[in-house]
């Protein structure tokens, strides 16, 4: 018994000593620096939102905005990944431009932020205003701006995607990545 108590109290001072930093979980806001932080902003207005810039929104902020176009596709997007739904920023700019679609997207959380604005976007970016949904736990975030977003035309099956194509407000198809062949 002795013995044990000696491991659970090394064990316990070892684990006080080790950082384990898990990210992807949380808005992961708590990690950037001063400099990224202040290219993070609250959303005035659609029209006041500059390139090089990430701005927090609700799922309502942009229902209202996507009342205003014909046609817009949404997507969440991950900074840094290496799947094939990870495309460079100018492939999207390229694709919105092509296709005369207003283009909405939206980082998953503030990891590897830096890989996403290096790039240079020639056009606003977008998070989810997890202080307005009271919830910091990326998972429950993302479904209650989904659901503020599509209100009656949400259905749990729409979580697992990453695309939402829109006709004004009116959500018309879903799909996995952005650009899909």
């Amino acid at each position: 018994m002795k013995n044990h108590f000696k491991l659970l109290a090394l064990a316990g001072l070892l684990a006080s000593c080790i950082s384990i930093e898990l990210k992807g979980i949380t808005t992961d806001y708590q990690y950037l620096d001063q400099e990224q932080k202040a290219r993070v902003k609250k959303l005035s207005t659609f029209e006041a939102a500059a390139p090089g810039y990430v701005y927090e929104i609700t799922g309502e902020e942009l229902r209202q905005e996507l009342k205003t176009k014909d046609s817009s596709v949404f997507g969440f997007i991950v900074n840094y990944c290496s799947g094939g739904g990870c495309l460079p920023m100018s492939t999207y700019q390229s694709y919105a431009e092509e296709s005369g679609k207003a283009m909405y997207l939206m980082m998953h959380t503030y990891s590897n932020f830096d890989y996403t604005m290096d790039q240079e976007p020639a056009f606003p970016l977008f998070a989810v205003n997890a202080y307005h949904y009271q919830e910091v736990k990326k998972r429950k975030f993302r479904k209650l701006f989904l659901q503020d977003l599509l209100k009656d035309q949400y259905h749990d099956s729409l979580y697992h995607y990453d695309t939402f194509l829109f006709n004004n407000d009116s959500l018309v198809k879903v799909q996995n990545y952005i650009i899909e062949d």
